[in-house]
């Protein structure tokens, strides 16, 4: 699947109403400022505030959309915002992305699982909404859950349940109303897209070891600690925000055998150890003494969530190549970080960020 061309998707978002769910997490903050950069006309709702510090007020970004901010699965609010706005896209982040470590199970269904459902449904009755995306980290292959020692398998598990059940919900909702052999009729895509957790600044999930690092350098720290067995997805959240918003652009007006639940994957390896990522800092940070230290008390427990809710046929997109490299990646992430440190103005940073990526796009 060849990327469409930065100047072809800024052309194609150019006024373009979204509606975006989860807009004031890390992910969807980047891909908030993205939307904006390329003319498109954003409003964003969320059932809580994001804890403090988080990038969506580091950075403004309430400033660039309409938002409602509401702790409810009231399906009114979704219709008022149809009625209202009349989005054409609708995209999703179903997962709790980043804060895994602080996640109520019953609050998962409970709470999260009908606000999914009342999206879809409103989704499905809007005269205006021609694709629906919902996001997913995909937690099962970044061993992003083996870290929490906290939890066991069985939790681990209805986690991962809720996630899952989402996904199904969502091709549920393609399968019963909006077959893709009758496209030219209903003229609309459901679909799932998943991809390996990225990196970035302005992630300060429990879980983001890069900031833990940067926090430990900056104080001086003379150890930083590895993990064995433990790895990381080094590919930038714009890199995959601008795969995330090609593969929408073709699902608009797609041929029927595209509109298909897809996942995410580097051409280029792009997992990366601790030790790895401590010895690329070392070098980065040539000016500060510290040593990296194995913790020997550390044990991966291997694939700890079982695939029992896993959607079996995800096509593979396997021809994408990152337009920043591992050490572009984490180079510009250490360089968000370190910017904030000096009390710059952080929406204009991003967007600094956001032209050299656009840029670069344009000439890969």
């Amino acid at each position: 699947m060849k990327n469409s061309t930065s100047v072809e998707l800024q052309n194609f978002f150019d006024d373009k109403r979204i509606l975006v769910t989860g807009h004031v997490t890390y992910l969807y903050s980047w891909l908030c400022m993205l939307l904006h950069k390329m003319g498109a006309k954003l409003t964003g709702f969320s059932t809580q505030k994001p804890a403090k510090p988080n990038l969506y007020e580091e950075a403004d970004v309430y400033e660039l959309m309409s938002f409602y901010v509401e702790r409810t699965n009231n399906i009114d609010v979704l219709e008022r915002i149809n009625h209202e706005f009349q989005p054409e896209i609708v995209i999703q982040l179903s997962s709790m992305c980043g804060y895994v470590e602080n996640l109520d199970v019953r609050n998962l269904y409970t709470f999260n699982l009908p606000r999914v459902l009342n999206t879809l449904e409103m989704s499905r009755q809007s005269s205006h909404v021609r694709v629906f995306v919902n996001l997913m980290p995909d937690y099962l292959d970044s061993m992003t859950l083996q870290r929490y020692n906290d939890k066991n398998t069985g939790e681990i598990d209805l986690i991962m349940g809720n996630f899952r059940l989402i996904e199904f919900l969502t091709a549920g909702y393609r399968n019963a109303y909006f077959n893709p052999k009758y496209y030219d009729f209903h003229k609309k895509s459901f679909v799932n897209l998943s991809f390996l957790n990225p990196i970035g600044g302005g992630d300060w999930s429990g879980n983001n070891l890069l900031n833990n690092y940067f926090t430990s350098l900056e104080k001086n720290e003379k150890e930083l600690i590895v993990r064995p067995g433990i790895r990381h997805n080094i590919v930038h959240v714009l890199d995959v925000m601008m795969k995330v918003l090609d593969i929408v652009c073709k699902l608009f007006t797609p041929s029927k055998n595209e509109i298909v639940d897809s996942l995410i994957l580097n051409q280029n390896p792009s997992l990366k150890d601790e030790a790895w990522i401590t010895e690329f800092l070392k070098d980065l940070y040539h000016d500060k003494d510290f040593t990296i230290k194995t913790d020997k008390n550390f044990s991966s427990n291997g694939t700890v969530a079982t695939d029992m809710f896993h959607v079996p046929d995800y096509k593979q997109i396997t021809d994408w190549v990152p337009c920043w490299d591992v050490k572009t990646a984490l180079v510009k992430t250490i360089e968000w970080y370190q910017v904030r440190e000096r009390g710059a103005n952080m929406q204009r940073y991003s967007f600094n960020q956001i032209d050299e990526f656009l840029d670069q796009y344009a000439n890969s």
